[in-house]
């Protein structure tokens, strides 16, 4: 999945069906997550990625969680204004 995928809306699809399907997908991408987390050696996160500035995986894993979150709210906030449209 790439920034085209994620950012290409159809406005005629805006409804509870494609909300219902969005939300399938986002919990799938989060299961998946999930359990790459889970399978991981624990002594990976503590190892450094060179083709990434050298940082350490758990500070990258944290980076994406807290990068996840903070689209996860403007999701739900974009969601909350439309309902009161």
């Amino acid at each position: 999945m790439n920034n085209e995928d994620t950012f290409d809306i159809d406005l005629s699809n805006l409804n509870d069906v494609e909300w219902g399907k969005t939300l399938h997908r986002l919990k799938t991408v989060f299961g998946d997550w999930n359990r790459a987390l889970e399978d991981s050696e624990e002594h990976k996160l503590t190892r450094e990625i060179p083709s990434y500035f050298n940082a350490p995986w758990w500070g990258v894993v944290s980076n994406l969680c807290i990068h996840n979150a903070y689209h996860i709210g403007q999701i739900m906030l974009l969601k909350k204004s439309m309902k009161h449209t």
